[in-house]
């Protein structure tokens, strides 16, 4: 997909590269710098399925100046990626046209929690302000898990088997008919059917995902 154009002066930012922290002339239309520019993974963006979660939007694969992005993001509280991010995701679903659904944050981690910042419950916020969407059922962690860094698929499915479940219950007729899991970075996608595993025990008829970035599948 196209990168949006984007003010720096709008957003009362400083005009800098919101990949690499490169300095920017504050009348550069998009927010990178040429070498980030040069190096973006320019493939259509990809939409898929995950066992229990369909379909899955992704913007880009996870790589590159994306990556180094991401990482900004996730690691610095308030960053100004947010807001660009926010506004890729909603261009992304008008331009794919998908059903609308109750939004569904990925629940944070204990490490997470303690420094009170979370990228995907972030999202899920500045998706719902521009959307009008609803909030789908809280999802909260029913323990923690050992970090998933390092596992393949399978040990990501067994490691995160029974991690989530629906914060309250719902009650007859509160289901959502739709929801969408909100994450930053699809990896396996492990998270994302651990998540739908417990919205369809709620009583959630049909799960999809959204997601900024998709980890590009290893060559067996």
């Amino acid at each position: 997909m196209d990168l949006v154009p984007f003010r720096f002066l709008d957003a009362l930012l400083l005009p800098v590269c919101l990949a690499c922290g490169a300095g920017l002339e504050l009348a550069s239309e998009l927010p990178f710098c040429a070498a980030c520019l040069e190096d973006w993974p320019h493939e259509t963006l990809s939409t898929g399925t995950i066992p229990g979660v369909s379909p899955v939007l992704c913007l880009w694969p996870y790589r590159g100046p994306v990556r180094r992005m991401v990482v900004r993001a996730k690691e610095e509280p308030g960053s100004p990626a947010l807001r660009y991010l926010v506004a890729q995701l909603n261009g992304a679903l008008a331009q794919s046209g998908l059903e609308p659904g109750a939004l569904v944050r990925v629940p944070p981690s204990r490490r997470r929690r303690w420094r009170g910042w979370h990228l995907a419950g972030e999202l899920a916020l500045g998706l719902r302000a521009q959307l009008g969407w609803a909030v789908g059922p809280p999802l909260r962690r029913q323990r923690e898990r050992p970090a998933q860094a390092g596992l393949d698929g399978r040990a990501r499915r067994g490691n995160l088997q029974g991690t989530f479940a629906v914060g309250r219950a719902l009650g007859r007729g509160r289901a959502a008919a739709r929801a969408w899991v909100v994450d930053d970075i699809v990896t396996t996608g492990a998270t994302l059917a651990e998540c739908s595993r417990a919205l369809r025990a709620a009583g959630v008829e049909r799960v999809g995902g959204l997601a900024v970035a998709r980890v590009p599948a290893q060559p067996p």
